[in-house]
């Protein structure tokens, strides 16, 4: 395989070095490393430059003379590559040596699977670690395994890539729309192999509780509900960013029947589009039931619960939010 790294950087001048140096380390290096940098204010640009002359592979600086966020910034390093298999790289992080090599093993014992993850090791600013992975956490919070959604982790075969490619505005983060289709299709495969360090130094792009570097306890998994509930119950912005994010992979799914092709069978085709389907019609009965005045929805809620609307979104919290949430125009 050709394999490529995509690399988003923006004003990471402090941990910059020892990320490429990791790369500089692979057992089996890469063919190219793509960086996009998002107008950086310090020295990350001269640091890549530096690198590009030593490195033992291609390396292609992409600049930008404004912001563009990190999503858009990913996105373009994402479509300059030309691997058959290209990592996401983030700028602040290490990678282990034997990273691509074991990884790229996976998809080359694995055809069909066409998105892999590993484990990644939390740790300080300094490297210093308390022995917890980003795994570990996930599975410490309750959350199942689909909720271990890490763009630094992750490593997409080609045809996977140019499904993906362009992100639609509702794709929010760049990783959650890859690896969301991904698991759409059924085609990611998450190792539990530890392959580099996950820094955390306060600055970081993610904001997610897991990925905080010491354990997580019950007392943790407490007072997150709690802290929680009021959001849970009371916003309904994320009903139309759910419905926004179905609706945009519903699209891609019916706009690329042809690439779709190459990764599944028709039959498989034609159950995930009708899944998908089935799931953006159930969003768009709660977001239609959510115009209605307060005293009229009881009715059409328990027609919802009868036709299964709840068991594909919301569940109990969901009834309890569109009984009550204050009526309000549905964002489209």
């Amino acid at each position: 395989m050709k394999i490529s790294v995509a690399l988003a950087t923006f004003d990471g001048g402090a941990y910059l070095h020892e990320q490429l140096d990791s790369l500089a380390s692979q057992q089996c290096l890469p063919d190219e490393l793509i960086v996009s940098d998002d107008a950086s204010t310090d020295d990350t640009r001269e640091i890549i430059r530096g690198f590009a002359g030593t490195a033992p592979f291609k390396v292609i600086l992409l600049e930008s003379s404004h912001r563009q966020g990190y999503a858009e910034n990913f996105s373009r390093a994402l479509s300059r590559c030309s691997g058959d298999l290209v990592f996401l790289c983030d700028q602040d992080d290490v990678w282990f040596s034997e990273k691509i090599s074991t990884m790229t093993a996976f998809a080359a014992a694995d055809e069909k699977t066409l998105c892999f993850m590993n484990d990644a090791l939390l740790t300080d600013a300094r490297l210093n670690s308390q022995g917890i992975s980003k795994w570990q956490q996930i599975r410490a919070a309750g959350l199942p395994d689909e909720a271990f959604v890490m763009g630094c982790c992750v490593a997409v075969k080609r045809p996977l890539l140019e499904l993906a490619l362009p992100l639609p505005p509702a794709a929010g983060a760049h990783d959650n729309w890859l690896v969301g289709l991904a698991d759409r299709l059924s085609l990611t495969r998450r190792h539990e192999q530890v392959l580099q360090y996950y820094r955390r130094h306060g600055g970081n792009a993610s904001g997610f509780f897991v990925n905080q570097s010491s354990a997580l306890s019950v007392g943790n998994r407490v007072r997150r509900k709690l802290k929680s509930l009021p959001r849970r119950l009371f916003s309904g912005e994320a009903l139309d960013r759910e419905w926004a994010w179905e609706h945009a992979v519903w699209e891609r799914l019916q706009q690329e029947r042809g690439q779709l092709s190459i990764m599944l069978e028709e039959n498989d085709i034609q159950a995930v589009v009708r899944a998908s389907q089935a799931y953006l019609q159930a969003l768009e009965s709660r977001r239609m039931l959510r115009r209605l005045p307060v005293w009229q929805r009881p009715s059409r809620v328990a027609a919802c619960w009868r036709d299964g609307v709840y068991e594909a979104s919301g569940g109990r919290t969901g009834v309890i939010k569109d009984l009550f949430l204050a009526r309000r125009r549905t964002r489209e």
